[in-house]
Order: structure tokens, then sequence, then C-alpha cells
């Protein structure tokens, strides 16, 4: 066990004092089921100019935590104990009028999703004044404006005066994420409280927004709580980490210190469990077993026991407390240490290979289904009365093959056509020109039993009025295969296959974790044991921990049950992993494909290369962690596309060529194909701000 000193209040001892210093604050949930405790003695404090990245699953108490410090708890939930000092204000004694007249003035948030948290019906303009105005109640209507201009501006929003006469669903993700920023920055804030800013955001706009988070903390002198489950997220962005879990800090360090040498068991799994460019293809992703803990009436013990493989009758019989092992560095973990070699909890290999009857193999490397020269156009309604309608180009001239066994990954960012392109091979679209073509794809309702769909929400795509055994055998229901006898037999399978028990048939979609209805999508599309599964953005909503469980689960089904993938994300992480090739889509263009190591280890289109370089990587190292070289500007609009190459508004390798001249995918002197006159050699060119890109 680490030598260790028991830790009282040593994070309040640094010689500059706090903006926010947080003491043994405790919350309770009233429930019928009981009081819920989801945040359970959490101190820690943050300095002016300083951000803390708070780290843990879903449940951990990190989202609550925040919703604490600004007093925003839900009507059922209270601050049982502890204090929340602002400036030396203790925010647990002050009314309603008073938190309201500190909150945005003082304390700026931004919400997790822009779409729900900004007012659909008012221009970002009113929003921006009304924010400003409440506090600044003297000002005029034209002060407001110019204010609501210079913070706009101060965000980097293209155009800033259009932008004020916008509404939020005329403005991409980034720029809802930039309107959301600007809001809570009108009145300076000592204090930001972001709450998982970049979840939802591509990995180039995640790369901008956190850039420009960093930029604002340093001109501004902010503090900034940031609030996430990405760990290259905080490696990149936090000068300090708490990791919670069961609504307590384990852990907290200087982000340098945490990454270098993680201490307590839970950071270290949480470490082990993600996948990243540098990691072995060939080795399963460590998971950790299990779920969290429901924070209800728990006994003295680590909460973390359960699931961790150091735990012995100490740490079930006894709940430790935090203990300061170096300046600014605390755990609390009885077998703390150094991080030893993980174990595979989803070995790829550990499953028998099983074949249901009606298995039908296909050699490895056959091309089992051809997209040729795929488009897709939608009409676009004018927003004049009587204007006439626009195409919107979502799919242009896309070609390629997938082959047999194999994992193809489709990426590019939000409006590049991936998912468009994933709708069309399933054949939930129709392409207005081109074909999909290959080995037993028929048409209409049969090609069901040749290529299954995994939604992006697995929530939402599963009947909320059906149980798991219903939801799993419905498509042999609707494809007249077997009896009723026959359908049970072959849904109960898949259950155990994909790690559910069969005491989970009878219960309802709602009654599940994100990761278990995931596993209950992925049943229900082997189900009729389709040669492809096109899977768009398969973990996207899930917790680092459940996201590896899944991709294990998938690499293992598709050895045991003979599939091949096509993966759809704009997680280039997750795709090094999972993909053996890589198609890179842009504004409906495919612009270069290729093997996995080769597309990452020498990107030959300047998209391409901007992407790589946008991954925030887990590392100890600030300079690693962060983005380089990203992409600058945002994805421009695919019913007035630019002419020629549509990347080039972004381009910094851009000619008049480019403006002339549409390229076509071939091969250009590399070891794959692209589309670029001017391929990538060596070293990635190098992004800068784009202003006045069309969103």
């Amino acid at each position: 066990m680490t030598s260790a000193t028991p830790h009282a209040d040593a994070l309040s001892t640094a010689s500059d004092h706090p903006v926010l210093a947080v003491r043994d604050l405790r919350v309770a949930i009233d429930t019928p089921a009981g009081v819920v405790r989801p945040v359970d003695g959490v101190t820690f404090d943050v300095r002016r100019g300083e951000t803390l990245g708070v780290v843990g699953e879903s449940g951990s108490g990190k989202t609550m935590t925040a919703m604490a410090v600004l007093r925003l708890l839900p009507g059922n939930g209270r601050v049982d104990s502890g204090s929340i000092e602002f400036n030396g204000t203790n925010l647990t004694k002050l009314s309603g009028p008073e938190l309201r007249s500190l909150r945005g003035r003082d304390i700026g948030m931004v919400f997790q999703d822009p779409m729900t948290s900004l007012n659909p019906t008012r221009t970002i303009g009113s929003q921006l004044r009304e924010a400003y105005r409440i506090h600044h109640r003297n000002s005029s209507r034209a002060e407001a404006d110019r204010r609501a201009v210079e913070v706009l501006s101060l965000v980097r929003m293209p155009r800033p005066q259009d932008r004020l006469r916008s509404y939020p669903h005329q403005l991409s993700g980034g720029m809802r994420q930039r309107a959301m920023i600007a809001i809570a920055l009108v009145c300076e804030p000592k204090l930001l409280v972001a709450d998982e800013p970049t979840t939802a955001l591509d990995v180039s706009i995640q790369a901008q927004i956190l850039e420009l988070l960093d930029d604002l903390k340093q001109r501004l002198g902010m503090a900034v709580i940031l609030v996430t489950h990405d760990l290259g997220v905080i490696a990149g962005y936090a000068d300090r980490v708490a990791v919670m879990y069961g609504g307590r800090i384990v852990e907290q360090a200087p982000t340098q210190t945490l990454f270098s040498a993680p201490l307590h068991r839970y950071t270290q799994a949480l470490l082990e469990s993600m996948p990243t460019v540098e990691m072995d293809p060939d080795s399963a992703l460590t998971s950790i077993p299990g779920s969290p803990p429901q924070l209800i009436d728990l006994p003295p013990m680590c909460r973390f026991a359960d699931r961790c493989r150091y735990a012995d009758q100490l740490c079930r019989g006894q709940d430790p407390v935090l203990l300061e092992v170096a300046p600014d560095h605390v755990h609390a973990c009885f077998h703390a240490g150094p991080a030893a070699p993980p174990e595979s909890t989803d070995s790829l290999l550990g499953r028998p290979t099983r074949q249901l009857p009606e298995a039908e193999d296909i050699p490895a490397g056959v091309s089992l289904i051809t997209a040729d020269h795929l488009e897709k156009q939608y009409r676009v309604k004018s927003a004049d009365l009587f204007g006439r309608s626009r195409p919107l180009h979502a799919v242009s001239d896309v070609s390629f093959e997938v082959r047999a066994g194999e994992t193809l990954g489709i990426v590019g960012e939000s409006g590049s056509g991936k998912t468009t392109v994933g709708r069309l091979l399933v054949g939930l679209e129709q392409s207005t020109k081109g074909s999909v073509t290959g080995v037993g794809v028929p048409t209409g309702r049969a090609r069901a039993g040749t290529v299954q769909m995994m939604f992006q929400d697995s929530g939402a795509a599963l009947d909320p009025r059906m149980s798991v055994l219903d939801l799993i055998a419905e498509p042999l229901v609707v494809q007249r295969i077997g009896t009723r006898a026959e359908r049970r037999r072959r849904a109960l399978e898949l259950l155990d296959a994909v790690g559910l028990p069969q005491s989970a048939a009878q219960r309802r979609p709602h009654e599940f974790s994100g990761g278990q209805r995931q596993r209950i999508a992925i049943a229900r599309a082997l189900i009729l044991r389709p040669k492809i599964i096109i899977a768009d953005e398969p973990v996207s909503a899930l917790d680092v921990s459940v996201q590896a469980q899944i991709l294990n689960l998938m690499r293992s089904l598709q050895v045991e049950y003979n599939v091949t993938y096509v993966v759809i994300s704009h997680d280039l992480s997750l795709l090094k992993y999972l993909a053996d090739r890589i198609a890179v889509m842009y504004l409906g263009k495919l612009v270069e494909i290729g093997p996995t190591d080769s597309v990452y280890g020498n990107p030959r289109h300047p998209y391409t290369a901007g992407l790589i370089a946008s991954i925030p990587r887990p590392h100890a190292s600030r300079e690693v962690a962060r983005a380089q070289g990203g992409l600058s500007g945002e994805i421009a609009s695919a019913i007035d596309p630019p002419s020629g190459c549509r990347f080039r508004t972004r381009c910094p390798l851009a000619t008049e060529l480019c403006a002339e001249q549409e390229p076509a995918l071939v091969l250009r002197g590399g070891s794959h194909p692209v589309a670029c006159h001017y391929p990538v050699e060596g070293a990635a060119p190098t992004f800068h701000p784009a202003e006045s890109v069309t969103a």
C-alpha cells in the first residue's frame, strides 16, 4: 500500500486564494426508492486561470457536482451538508434572488446539449441581449447588441453580425456550442462551468472549441471546471484532474502526474479502457466489468470494490479515505500503486466459435457489396414562402466495395454524408443515381436477411412497449421465419452471445443501461444471420469503460458469426482499433480510402491529415495530448457546395486549380487512392482559423 498521510485540507493551502472552494459537499435527492446521494463528501479548489477537469463514468456524480455549485439541482434535490465558497461567499447560504444575480454575471455555465439549452423560438441575438441586460439593467439595446457582436467575435463565430438574426436550428453543432459559450461569457464571469461541452461534436470542431475555451481562460483570467468522460480532452486542456466514482473523488492530482503515474485502481482502469491510435489493433481493450453502484444506502466499503481485480476483505469492509501522497496528489485506495499489465476481460479468442445451421461462408476478401456511383439528393424548401426548393447534395458520386470478413470504417464530420451512405447500403433510402449490388444482396424486404443496421441511438430505436425477447425476435416474425418456439430459442441464444442473462428477456428497454441496450441492438441485428451489419456510431453515447466492452463484443461476434461490418463514426481512435480499411468522406464525396495502417500512418488528403491531427490523446505530456495542427472552420453547405474540390475553402494547400477542377479518386503515387490535386507528402499541412467559411 502506498505510504501516505491523511488528507485533511491540503488542497486549500496554496498561496493564492481559490476562486471556488468546495468542502465536504453532500447532495441528497429524494426518490420513491429512497434517498440517492450522487455527491457524497466532495472537496476541491479551483484557482484563477486554472482548469480543473472532472472525469468519471455516467452516474459518478460529476455533473451533479457541477449543478450543485450553481445551485441548479432538481426540485427533489438539496445540498445536505458542506460548503461552496465562491470568492469567500458561501453559496449554500444565499437566497434565490442573490443566486440569480450571481449566476450568469460571476459564474457562467456551458450545458452539454446547446440545442435543448438554447430557446428555439428566439434568435441568438435576442438570447445574448437578455443575458447581458439582466445584469446590466441600465444598458440600452444598442449597447447590448454591441456586446453581443463583441462576444460572438471573441468565440470566433463566422460573420457575428449576421448570426444575431439566426435561430439555433439554423446553426451547425459547432456554431451552436459557440453561441452557448458566448452567452456564458457575455458578462465576463470569474468562473466557467462546462459540462461535456464537446461530447456531441466532431473531432475537428471539438478541438476548436477546446482551444477556444483555453484561450478565453487565459485572456479573461477565468477559473474553469471542465466536466467530461473523455480522458483525451482532460489530458490536453486541464491543469488538474479530479476522478469521481460513486459520488466521491477517488483521486485528484496535476494532469501530468495523473496520466504518468495514476495510483487509484479505477483511474488506471479508465485509462486502460480507452482505444488510442497508438494501441495494437490485434489486442482486446481492457474493460471494467459490472456497473457503477446505485447510490442508495451504501454499506461502509470501497465503492469500486465489486469491479476491482485488486479488492479484498479490507476493501469490502471499510471505506477508504483520501490520502495525500504528494503535494496536490490525493487518492482513496487501499491497494494504490503503479499500474500492472492489464488483464484482458474480453479476449477475442475467449468465445467458442459456433455457426448456426443456415450460416453461409463466403471466402474472406471477396467483394460482398459494391456501391457504384451512388448519389443522393434531398429537396429543401426555400425560406421564402413562394420560393423554389433547392437540392441538398447529401452523397455525390461515391463508389467503393465492402469485402467479406472485413470491417470498413467510414469517417467524416457531421454533414459529410456517411450516415446517408449507410442507409443507402441497407436499403432504408433509395439512391437518386447509382446502385448497390453484390453477392446475394436482394432488393426490398428480402434485403434484411443480408444487410442489417445498428442505429446510433439504441434507446430510440427499440420499441419501449415490447419486451427484449420480442424485440430480438421481431425480424424473424417480419420475415416469417420459424415457429414461435424456434424464434424464442434463437433469441435466447443471442442474449447469451451478447452477454445478457436470460432473465432479461421479459424486461423492457428502459430498464437497461446504455451499454446493455446496445447489446440488445446487436442481438437484434444478428438474429437473421446477415452477411453485413451497418453500425452507425455504435458507441458514441457510451462511457469509455462500456465502450470497451461493446467494441470487444463486436470483434468477438464478428469471428463467431462470420459477419462483415461497416462502422460509421467520427471517432478516429475507435476506427483505428476496429477497422481493417478506412473510407474518408467530406461533404458527400469520398476523398480517401485505404488500409487502416496506411491511412493513419500516411494520410494523403489534407482533410484526413487534419482529422488525425485533431484527435485528443490521453498522454502525460500536455503538448502531445493536445491536438496539433487540426482542422479550422466548419464544413460548407451541402445545398450550395463549393466548386471544384469541396474541401478547398478550408484547405491550406488550395490553389485556383482546386476551384476550377474537381479531383478524381485515384492512386497518386502513394499506397492508396486519394481525391486531391496536391496529396500530402510527409508532415501534415498547418491549418489556420477560417473566419469566413460558410456553415
